[in-house]
This record gives structure tokens, C-alpha cells and sequence, in this order.
């Protein structure tokens, strides 16, 4: 039945797309460490003529990225896979194969949109990380060109 395996496709997208976006989240704390630490040892011979309220603004933006990271990486209840009650529940009802595979269409529909909720709010903060990287780069330079 294609509703059936559109509807398991589309739980699997979703679980590649959760395994990215923390990827990509943790990738950018990485990025933003690095960037700091090269700025760091580029200015780090010179006198700090550089404006204070951009160091903490730098370290501002590298706490809130560790914060998003933090978000984006903690364990949450997403379901990727079958209830095995809710299989058998079906197979002890006896019921057709047709109208079996209709009904666990409907139950992956179900966890989809539940899903969908989380990977979007995930998105949403990872996307809020690469406004930070990008003020963190700012701010960096504004503190090593003073």
C-alpha cells in the first residue's frame, strides 16, 4: 500500500533530519571555538586596545551557543518506529491486511506531525546558532581591530 510506505519514508526523513541538525548544531559550537581561539592568537601579541563591551559581547554569543547546543543535543521523546502492541493489537483483532496497513498508516501520521513539531523547533534553534556565529564573528573582529 503506498500510503503505508510514504508514511514510513517520511518517518525515516525524519529521523535523518533530527541526525543532521544536531550534527550541524554541534558543528557550529566547534566552528565558533575555533574562530575565537585563531582570533585570540592574532591579537594575543598585541596591547588590548580592544573595546570591552566586544569581548563580552564575544562571549556572550559563545555561551548562547553553547545554550542552543545543549538544546538541540538533549535526549527527547521522538518516535521513529512501530509500537509492536499497537501491530499485534491489529494482527489479535484480525484485521485485513488492507485495513491493517491503512490503520498503521494513520498511527505513523499520527507520530509524524508530533515529530514534525520538534524537528522544526530544533531547526528554529539552530538557525538562531548561526545568527550567533555570525555576531560572534562581529563582535571578534570589532575586539581585534579595536
Amino acid at each position: 500500500m503506498l500510503a503505508l510506505e510514504e508514511a514510513r519514508r517520511a518517518i525515516d526523513q525524519q529521523r535523518e533530519d533530527l541526525k543532521s541538525v544536531r550534527d550541524r548544531t554541534i558543528a557550529l559550537l566547534g566552528i565558533a571555538t575555533v574562530t575565537a581561539s585563531v582570533v585570540a592568537a592574532a591579537g594575543a601579541g598585541r596591547s588590548s586596545s580592544a573595546p570591552s563591551w566586544a569581548r563580552y559581547a564575544t562571549a556572550a554569543c559563545i555561551i548562547s551557543l553553547v545554550l542552543v547546543t545543549l538544546f538541540v543535543s538533549w535526549p527527547r521523546t521522538i518516535r521513529f518506529t512501530y509500537k509492536p502492541k499497537v501491530i499485534l493489537g491489529w494482527a489479535d483483532a484480525n484485521t485485513p491486511d488492507a485495513e491493517g496497513r491503512r490503520q498503521m498508516a494513520e498511527y505513523l501520521e499520527s507520530d509524524y506531525d508530533k515529530n514534525r513539531q520538534v524537528v522544526d523547533q530544533l531547526l528554529g534553534a539552530f538557525q538562531l546558532g548561526i545568527c550567533l556565529l555570525a555576531l560572534e564573528i562581529v563582535f571578534l573582529l570589532c575586539s581585534l581591530w579595536g
